[in-house]
């Protein structure tokens, strides 16, 4: 929506099966400088027919990933078969074109669990949150990587596919390793987009389920600044080609569940009832993105803070409410 909004000639390839998708689907078909294909886009012809629609592809923004770490323990094999081997898939179709048939930018979307659980920090707990307590207050791309699980070995592998491909096939890829991202428009599940699948069961009234003690700690970026930091790549191609950047809303935007959960309140003037369950293996206690590179080399810092992408992200829930209930429970 974001770039087609600004005229640009878009093409989606997906097979729509996150829950909603297709609900947003409809509103895509609506824009006539949009080309849909649905279809797998691991699917080597698939993706060969999608560069083959026009003259040559501008920006590859390369989602089509699977993003559930429980999920991911029952059935490792999917998340291998998609997040690595279609990556790898789409990296070779273009690494065949020639220099001026290529993208101008790769955009991978990876995520902030190819550090692990972070459990080698030192951590201070306090009233109502954790913090770090050996002087730093957020991760940075230096910190050393720990794929874990099938979720984070299948996502570290396909991140490295993808920077290694820029380094020797010379491919213009940028990484960029994602803390939490929320907003409208994303009818969301517990492990793909925690925070927009909060806000909705606090609206709807549902319990709320809380891992640990609450106080586990994230960044939070609303989805305008991440389609803005998009543009920015793009717009300095010739810095971005290459790099690894973690991306969130960094420290001013930070939160903690139990803190997410006091502004809900807030909000909808009610108290909120919640389960609490034992806390999930590899979780890290705090995560915080270190976005001082991206303000340095781009000038991009969130503008949305927390408090009114929260009030954007309930606004659009309250205006579709029954469509939302209806597209979870039929997903369910």
């Amino acid at each position: 929506m974001h770039w087609a909004a600004q005229k640009w000639r878009v093409i989606i390839v997906d097979n729509f099966s996150h829950p909603g998708s297709r609900e947003n689907l409809k509103r895509l078909k609506e824009l006539p400088n949009v080309d849909i294909i649905d279809a797998d886009a691991g699917d080597s012809e698939v993706l060969n027919r999608a560069f083959n629609c026009g003259p040559r592809v501008d920006i590859v923004l390369h989602s089509a990933l699977r993003r559930a770490d429980s999920e991911a323990f029952k059935e490792p094999k999917p998340y291998f078969d998609v997040n690595v081997v279609g990556t790898f898939r789409l990296l070779e179709i273009i690494r065949q074109f020639s220099k001026g048939r290529r993208p101008r930018l790769i955009i991978f979307p990876s995520t902030r669990k190819v550090y692990g659980s972070l459990s080698q920090l030192k951590i201070r707990e306090l009233d109502r949150r954790y913090r770090f307590d050996n002087g730093a207050e957020a991760i940075a791309e230096s910190q050393p990587l720990s794929f874990e699980g099938p979720y984070g070995c299948s996502m570290g592998s396909a991140e490295q596919y993808v920077h290694d491909y820029s380094r020797i096939y010379h491919l213009p890829t940028v990484v960029l390793r994602l803390s939490t991202i929320y907003g409208p428009q994303h009818y969301a599940t517990p492990e793909q987009g925690w925070v927009t699948h909060m806000a909705i069961r606090a609206y709807l009234g549902a319990p709320l389920t809380i891992y640990g003690n609450g106080k586990q700690v994230r960044d939070l970026l609303y989805i305008e600044d991440l389609m803005r930091l998009f543009d920015a790549l793009y717009d300095h191609c010739g810095t971005s080609v290459g790099k690894i950047y973690n991306v969130g809303g960094g420290i001013e935007n930070s939160i903690s569940v139990l803190e997410l959960i006091e502004i809900f309140e807030k909000r909808l003037g009610r108290e909120l009832r919640y389960e609490r369950r034992p806390m999930r293996g590899r979780d890290q206690k705090v995560y915080v993105s270190d976005i001082a590179p991206l303000r340095q080399h781009y000038g991009w810092y969130p503008r949305v803070n927390i408090e009114t992408g929260l009030d954007r992200t309930i606004s659009w829930i309250k205006t579709h409410q029954d469509l939302i209930q209806r597209v979870l429970a039929k997903d369910s």
